[in-house]
C-alpha cells in the first residue's frame, strides 16, 4: 500500500512538471507572437505564470 502511495506521488509530480513545461512553452510562444504582431508585450513574467500554475494546481487538489 505504501508502495503504491510513493508511485502515486512520482506519477503525479511528474505529469505537473510536464503540464507546467507545456503551459511555459504555450505562453512564451504566445507572448513572442503577441509582441510580433501588436508590439504589446505580455504583463506576467515566467514566475508569475509559475506561482499561478501552483496556485491552481493546489486549488485542484484541495477540492479532490
Amino acid at each position: 500500500m505504501e508502495q503504491s502511495k510513493l508511485l502515486d506521488s512520482i506519477g503525479t509530480a511528474q505529469m505537473e512538471g510536464e503540464l507546467q513545461t507545456s503551459i511555459l512553452t504555450i505562453a512564451k510562444k504566445t507572448s513572442y507572437e503577441m509582441k510580433e504582431n501588436s508590439g504589446i508585450e505580455a504583463s506576467l513574467s515566467e514566475d508569475d505564470i509559475r506561482d499561478y500554475m501552483s496556485l491552481v494546481i493546489k486549488e485542484l487538489k484541495r477540492s479532490n
